[in-house]
């Protein structure tokens, strides 16, 4: 029986952290809060293991760029919409759940207010501009009551696909 031990400890994040992802062999992916003039806001940042065990940072990506969805401030619809207002960091959705595709070129986020964002990259450590987008299919989904949080989100493969996902299941 082996036991769990400590590898390593590393502060990832100012605010802390939401979420870790074991994204591959050599990428940890972590989810979590950063100050920012004097707010607090989610970035992912990845992580490599370099000498020692000790985990470097080789990413940075603020969630929110442009703002907030702006769905997440009352507006209608199921969260995730398609535009974006500037807004101060206390009103961006919590991240309640995050996945990230086997070959690292889509990494997908829910929402505590119902909307999931989506990042895509040719590749994730050296594309210069990168940046989450809100799915906006989730908007138009017919809704009697108000939106829930996102709970779980993950890609799905078909056969003979290849390593990108085809599908991704949102709960």
């Amino acid at each position: 029986r082996k036991e769990l031990t400590v590898r390593s400890t590393f502060t990832a994040h100012s605010s802390g952290v939401m979420h870790l992802l074991h994204a591959s062999d050599a990428l940890v992916l972590s989810f979590g809060l950063e100050q920012e003039g004097g707010v607090e806001r989610a970035y992912m940042r990845a992580w490599k293991e370099g000498a020692g065990g000790a985990f470097e940072c080789v990413r940075g990506v603020r969630v929110f760029s442009g703002g907030v969805p702006a769905t997440s401030s009352g507006g209608s619809g199921a969260g995730g919409g398609t535009a974006y207002m500037d807004s101060d960091a206390s009103s961006e959705p919590a991240i309640t759940c995050c996945c990230a595709s086997t070959d690292l070129t889509q990494i997908a986020l829910g929402l505590s207010d119902g909307g999931v964002l989506l990042l895509r990259t040719s590749d994730l450590l050296k594309e210069r501009f990168l940046r989450f987008k809100p799915l906006p299919s989730l908007a138009n989904l017919p809704s009697h009551t108000p939106p829930a949080p996102i709970s779980g989100v993950t890609f799905c493969y078909s056969e003979g696909a290849g390593r990108s996902p085809t599908e991704l299941w949102v709960t």
